[in-house]
Order: C-alpha cells, then sequence, then structure tokens
C-alpha cells in the first residue's frame, strides 16, 4: 500500500507549482485514502464513507510523531502478599 501511497504523493506533486505536498485525502462513494508524508516517512490509511477527517490525519501524523519515540519499558508485574510469605 506504501508504494500507492507514493504514486499518489508523486502524482498530487504534479499539480502544484511550488511546495511540497504532505498529507492528502483522495475519496469516493466507497471510502477514502489518507496519506502523510514527514520527509522520508509516509504513513497510509483506509476508511469507509464519510470520515471524520481532521481525526484521520491527526491520528496519521501523531503515528509519525511516534514512531521514533522510546517505547515504554514493561513494568514487573506486582508479588501478591501470599507470594511473599511463601
Amino acid at each position: 500500500m506504501l508504494h500507492d501511497a507514493d504514486r499518489l504523493l508523486e502524482r498530487a506533486r504534479d499539480f502544484r507549482s511550488q511546495g511540497s505536498i504532505t498529507q492528502l485525502e483522495a475519496s469516493t462513494h466507497g471510502g477514502s485514502v489518507f496519506v502523510v508524508s514527514d520527509g522520508a516517512r509516509r504513513i497510509a490509511a483506509t476508511t469507509g464513507p464519510a470520515p471524520t477527517v481532521g481525526l484521520v490525519f491527526y491520528d496519521l501524523k501523531s503515528c509519525l510523531r511516534n514512531a521514533d519515540a522510546e517505547p515504554d519499558k514493561p513494568k514487573r508485574p506486582r508479588r501478591k502478599k501470599a507470594d511473599d510469605e511463601a
């Protein structure tokens, strides 16, 4: 799907005389395709009909922002008192 997202971004650039394309939505009666680009990284999503466009773009941008974030360390499970007394 990301290859197709690259092609969508490339085609969208054909309609711009300057600047870069950082996000796009292509919609049909059956649903939409969203692409968000951040430098070399990009993310794409498909939806059903009538998505909440702003929320989709917000979520995709959040995913890109958090892609480089360090994952949280898993928490050690707490031992029950009964285990301590045994």
